[in-house]
């Protein structure tokens, strides 16, 4: 299974899709990430862990070809 296939898979999850539509707006730093990653459950996590988390969830859009990922968020390809 290649890179881009789990990416893809991914973008079926509801938090990961969520980050997604919210890039169709516009640009998403961290912040509207977190924002928008706290409606899907517990996320009382420390910082390290957020940057952690959203390193992961913006690579997977990076790979998956849907949005560019950046140390300050991401966005969608144009």
């Amino acid at each position: 299974m290649t890179e881009q296939r789990i990416a893809s898979l991914c973008l079926g999850k509801p938090n990961v899709a969520a980050i997604l539509s919210a890039a169709a707006d516009g640009p998403v730093n961290f912040e509207k990430e977190r924002e928008v990653l706290a409606r899907f459950g517990n996320a009382n996590w420390t910082d390290g862990t957020w940057k952690w988390r959203l390193g992961i969830l913006n690579s997977w859009l990076a790979a998956s070809g849907q949005a560019k990922a950046s140390r300050v968020g991401v966005r969608l390809q144009p």
